[in-house]
Order: C-alpha cells, then structure tokens, then sequence
C-alpha cells in the first residue's frame, strides 16, 4: 500500500459501509433541516389576529404575515369586516411572495361586479411599514391589483408600503394600496414606494376611485408605469371618475415624486 495514497481513497477501499452510511446520513440531516428550517406557509395555522374585539377602541391586532394572510382569506371569504377596525400592531414583511389581494374581485361598469369580496372596514397601519409587496399576475383586466383589492366604503390609512414590486401588464385596476376604491372608500396618510406597473387605471397609491370617496394625505415616490398612449396613469391615482349625483371625489394633501409613464 502506497504511503502517498489519499485519505479518502483509502478509506473508500477498506471502509465501502461506511462510505455509504455517511452519504446516507448526510442525506436525512439535509432533508430535516428542509422541514424544520422552511417557513410555515402563511396563513396555514395560529390565531388570525393577536388580540382585540374589532372595535375603534379596541381593535383586531396584526403582528406578522401569517396574520395579515389569513385576515385577507376571511375578507376574501366573504367576510367584508364592516364596522370593525383592523391595525396593525408590527411591521410586516411579505417577502416578495406573490401577494393576493385583501378584498379580491372585479369591477361591472363603475362598482364591483357580483361575486367580490370588498372590505368595508377600516384598516390602520399605526405608521408601520408593509414591505416586500409583489404582484405579477392578474386574472383579467377587470381584476383589482394592490395590498387591497377592493375597498367599498371603506378605510385604508396611515400605512407605509415599502419596496413594491407590481407588475400586471393585463391589469387596468393597479395601485399600491388600493386597486378599486369605490363608494365614499378614503385612503388617507399612506405612503408608497417601489414601482406599479399595468395597462391603464394604474397610480402610486390607488388605481382607480369611482362613484365617490377621499383620497387625502398620501405619499407616493414608486415609478407608475401604464402601457405607452393607453393614459389612466397618475402617482397619487390612475383615474377618478363616475361621481354620483350626491356623491363627491376629493383628492387633498397628496404628493407625487415617482416618475409617471403612460
């Protein structure tokens, strides 16, 4: 036997078992760290929200992603959440997974077609910070596209949205926040960052108002892009339109620093 021979080499040789038992527990050590170290998928399991009863003084708290996906699965499940208040109660990161949005469904002319699930609360953010929101899929041009989907009469405020990624090039409903806001819904002191990006009906902060509502005190420095002579692009909102007889559109207080294409 060579003196000069490698280790490994020699040990192959007069040890073969060995060799394959520690290739097969490498093997299972690799595939339990797999199952122990992978993040439970969001919204799987735990309480929906870390205390609270849903009234103003009392709110439903969200402390983490998981929280925030199954308060989303409740609303998109039908639950609308008027007359309750939801708040946020930590910083969320959503880790650029493709995010559904929070009252899922489309618009009929200028409201929301049968079959969505708007929110009718309201949600505040207490100036926490959302981060890591991506989209990249949209059912249809129709579809609402942003954290929230659909707010119907209801409220969205004082949250800030940090690194956006929204990309729906078949969407005409996108924004930050919220993508429609329909029927007196506000959204107040939200402030976008990042980049939103559809065919038309795309803003910084909401895609497009109709019939009547309040967009006051936003904040948007995210790139809004819309396809090149399509229009209904803008960096607080997309496009407002439709206001009822005795209904109004207010747009107050809001800043834009993103670039605008479109």
């Amino acid at each position: 036997m060579s003196s000069t021979a490698p280790v490994h080499a020699l040990t192959a040789k007069y040890f073969p078992r060995a060799i394959v038992s520690l290739r097969w527990a490498a093997i299972a050590f690799a595939l339990l760290g797999a199952i122990f170290l992978a993040p439970a998928a969001w919204g799987a399991s735990g309480p929906m929200f870390q205390g609270g009863t849903g009234t103003a003084s009392d709110p439903y708290l969200v402390a983490d992603a998981n929280q925030l996906c199954r308060f989303r699965d409740a609303v998109n499940d039908g639950n609308d959440f008027a007359g309750k208040t939801v708040k946020l109660a930590e910083d969320i990161d959503l880790a650029h997974v493709e995010w559904t949005p929070i009252g899922a469904g489309t618009r009929k002319g200028s409201g929301a077609a049968s079959g969505s699930t708007p929110f009718a609360g309201t949600f505040d953010g207490a100036s926490h910070k959302v981060s890591g929101l991506s989209i990249t899929t949209s059912p249809d041009a129709d579809s609402a596209v942003g954290l929230f989907g659909i707010v119907k009469g209801g409220t969205v405020r004082d949250a800030v949205l940090d690194g956006v990624a929204i990309d729906v090039p078949g969407s005409e409903l996108a924004g930050g926040a919220v993508g429609l806001l329909i029927d007196d819904g506000t959204v107040s002191s939200v402030s976008v960052s990042g980049s939103v990006s559809a065919h038309a009906g795309v803003g910084g902060v909401v895609g497009r108002m109709t019939l009547s509502g309040t967009i006051s005190d936003c904040a948007n420095s995210a790139a809004v892009t819309a396809m090149t002579g399509v229009g209904n692009v803008g960096g607080i909102v997309g496009s407002a339109y439709y206001t009822t007889d005795t209904g109004e559109m207010v747009i107050e207080g809001c800043t834009n620093t993103g670039a605008v294409k479109g």
